[in-house]
């Protein structure tokens, strides 16, 4: 029974490995990559130095604004475009072989061979044809199949962009969540990959967002062949293009986002900004054209929001939408989106976080009233110093400002002294001690952290490597005395070479010995400097003159 165990859980290892690799052999395929090109004019015959820099700082810009914090969700006609491509670039290759083959086949009538040696020659070549013919017939027979298996999917995301028209919100699952759990189990190993999230990361042109594409094809229009190639070797999976039109001090950009292969637009937004504030024309672009970038399914936010005398005067933010009143139904895409509720009185309360993976999402927010009060707090050792407490600067200490008065909120405080050679002191009060009036003292000590581990960690190794080099002289004599008082005790040597062997291994024991010592004790000061990254805890004055 315990052979039978042992050989199910080794089995179940492997099966693990091998499942382990075919994730690690995708994992070059979980990016979408996203380039833009330089920005051109319509109707402008001149251009001049600035209107260059406008066409190359605003895709730029735009760039800049989607680097993070944004996922890609392929589409069914953007795989069908790939898959086509690919076969489309195999048959092509496969035709130039056999073109290559026919023309060999032609050759062989000129060469100096006998009639029986020709036609044995003839057939070989005909067999290598009639190989390439079937493998380009099967090239468009896999192509037909793909444009039947993705027809189906197709049709549903046309449904779904006009639902979208419509403000409806629509959910392709939604039996996925009365399922039980068993069924869910089977269903996983029936289709392992049925759960796994179908997003890519989407990654920029050269991981650089000032890095813009240029083609090295003759023919530069969009939806060329050549252009298309050039494209597609650079690993760029969609571009972003634009049109600029300039009048006076105004300028109107017309961005498209054209995926490749296929050479399909999918989003095109249109602004007007000032030529003196491009960059947030650049922003506005990028905000309109994040919903085709993302492709992802709009989502439904509930949110209930206590107590009520918070809801009376409140204001939502959801990323830089700002809502006067908090909605009872929102819709927006899918994605990682920024949360903040503010009213007066009452402390902000807010997230970051992913919305996907379901329909609609229920946001609760439980707001606290503001209870600002003050408390005292000095230095065990004073020196002069900046006090900074939650990221805000709340004085300064010196001879005539000791203590510092620091402003709570019923909320821990971090925060830390900065000297005026830079040098810092963090401490932290617990919310225990946050009363009001409270007369707080902390044992902060202002010098450079990573230089002080990093001495410690030197000597720690030190002693470590003095440890081990001693160990060889104390296994050597120990050994050689071992082995003398066996020979002594059999006749072969005499006794007092024994005594000189035993005082040598007792005296690079000792030495071993002192080594140890030596290296426990910095292993601890080093544990003990690796501490000093904590902030220091402050404590109640009174009884830091107790511990006194």
């Amino acid at each position: 029974m315990m052979k039978r165990c042992n050989a199910v859980q080794y089995i179940f290892f492997i099966a693990c490995i091998f499942a382990q690799l075919a994730y690690a052999s995708d994992a070059s395929d979980i990016t979408w990559m996203l380039g833009a090109e330089k920005f051109s004019f319509v109707k402008k015959e001149t251009v001049t130095q600035s209107d260059d820099a406008v066409a190359s700082s605003l895709p730029r810009i735009i760039l800049e604004q989607l680097a993070e914090n944004l996922e890609h969700v392929p589409t069914a006609q953007e795989n069908l475009d790939r898959a086509t491509y690919d076969l489309q670039r195999e048959r092509i290759n496969i035709f130039l072989q056999l073109s290559k083959e026919v023309q060999m086949r032609d050759a062989l009538v000129l060469g100096n061979y006998s009639q029986k040696q020709l036609a044995s020659k003839l057939r070989e070549a005909d067999k290598k044809i009639d190989a390439l013919k079937i493998k380009i017939d099967e090239s468009l027979a896999k192509e037909t199949e793909e444009k039947e298996k993705a027809a189906p999917a197709i049709a549903l995301e046309d449904e779904r962009k006009q639902n979208i028209e419509q403000g409806l919100v629509v959910d392709d699952e939604q039996l996925h969540e009365e399922k039980s759990d068993a069924e869910k189990f089977r269903n996983l190993f029936r289709n392992p990959n049925a759960n796994m999230p179908a997003s890519k990361r989407v990654r920029l042109y050269k991981d650089d967002f000032s890095a813009l594409y240029v083609s090295n094809a003759l023919d530069v229009q969009h939806d060329s062949r050549a252009f298309e190639n050039d494209v597609v070797a650079a690993g760029i999976d969609a571009l972003v293009t634009g049109k600029l039109t300039v009048y006076g001090e105004y300028v109107s950009a017309t961005v498209s986002l054209i995926a490749y292969p296929g050479a399909r637009t999918i989003g095109t937004v249109t602004d007007v900004g000032s030529l003196s504030d491009i960059r947030m024309l650049g922003m506005r672009l990028a905000r309109q054209l994040t919903p085709a970038i993302a492709n992802s399914m709009p989502i439904e936010l509930f949110f209930d929001v206590q107590p009520f005398e918070a809801t009376q005067n409140i204001t939502l933010a959801v990323d830089d939408i700002v809502y006067r009143e908090v909605p009872e139904r929102l819709v927006v895409q899918a994605g990682v989106h920024s949360i903040l509720f503010s009213a007066p009185g009452f402390k902000q309360a807010g997230t970051t976080y992913g919305f996907r993976g379901r329909r609609s999402f229920k946001i609760a927010a439980a707001l606290v009233k503001e209870n600002p009060s003050t408390l005292m707090l000095n230095l065990k050792k004073p020196f002069i110093s900046t006090v900074y407490a939650n990221g805000e600067e709340a004085g300064k200490i010196d001879e005539e400002n000791v203590p510092v008065k620091l402003t709570i909120n019923d909320e821990p405080v971090l925060g830390q002294f900065i000297t005026e050679d830079g040098s810092v002191a963090p401490f932290y009060i617990a919310y225990k001690l946050l009363e009001s009036e409270a007369s707080l003292v902390v044992n902060a000590q202002p010098f450079d952290r990573s230089a002080y581990i990093d001495k410690r960690r030197k000597m720690m190794y030190t002693s470590y490597s003095v440890l081990i080099t001693s160990l060889l002289g104390t296994f050597f004599t120990y050994g050689t005395f071992h082995s003398q008082n066996i020979a002594a005790a059999n006749g072969y040597v005499r006794v007092d070479s024994v005594y000189g062997w035993q005082i040598a291994a007792w005296a690079c024991t000792g030495v071993s010995i002192g080594c140890g010592a030596w290296f426990i004790y910095e292993l601890v000061r080093y544990f003990v400097a690796a501490d000093k990254v904590l902030p220091a805890r402050a404590r109640p004055a009174k009884a830091a003159k107790k511990l006194q």
